[in-house]
């Protein structure tokens, strides 16, 4: 309640209480982060995010998930800046808790399209100040190719892939429970193995 106190999310965050829908935790993470990005700023990343870059030069700049929508598990904003205003404002005016996505990547990919004049994320790619990345910044694997991480990949496929990648969103929605071993040459193990030292030789013990 406190996190959305003094924002267009208020009125919702209180009226949600009194009625059930199927996608209530999502929706909340949505509604928080972007509440979180206006309020104090900074770089937000869902937990199942790998990072191989430095990010703190990306500043008002979010990804492309694929050329039909953009995606919310990286954001990077200034304090209070308008287009998460306005994020916040299409929140409440189109909400629709039904429909998977409607409050997350499609409501950025709406409200892009809205900041930049556009019909189609094909016509720009940044325009007043805000940056969509193209998918390889943050998502070089399609979820619908989630697989792909527990592939055994070489050093120099795996290379060409990472090129332009600030870092990985593994999918975990998709690929939670599936076994990784953590010496073999898969996709995921070699990341961590690079990324993520000290976890991985925690695995490697139950592996």
């Amino acid at each position: 309640e406190e996190l959305f106190r003094d924002t267009p999310l208020a009125a919702w965050y209180a009226a949600r209480r009194h009625r059930w829908e199927p996608y209530v935790l999502p929706v909340l993470s949505d509604a928080s982060r972007i509440a979180l990005m206006w309020k104090f700023g900074g770089i937000y990343l869902d937990t199942d995010f790998i990072v191989l870059r430095n990010l703190q030069n990306l500043t008002n700049t979010l990804g492309t998930q694929s050329r039909y929508v953009l995606n919310g598990a990286f954001l990077a904003f200034d304090r209070h800046h308008e287009f998460m205003a306005l994020c916040m404002r299409d929140f409440v005016a189109h909400y629709n808790g039904w429909i998977w996505g409607h409050q997350g990547p499609q409501l950025l990919t709406r409200v892009f399209k809205k900041w930049c004049s556009i019909r189609s994320l094909d016509d720009s790619h940044a325009c007043r100040g805000v940056t969509a990345l193209p998918s390889e910044a943050f998502y070089p694997i399609p979820w619908q190719d989630w697989r792909r991480y527990f592939q055994e990949v070489s050093p120099e496929e795996l290379q060409r892939l990472l090129k332009v990648t600030y870092a990985v969103h593994v999918w975990n929605k998709k690929s939670q429970g599936t076994r990784l071993e953590a010496t073999s040459r898969a996709l995921l193990a070699q990341l961590q193995a690079r990324y993520c030292p000290t976890t991985h030789e925690a695995m490697k013990m139950y592996s």
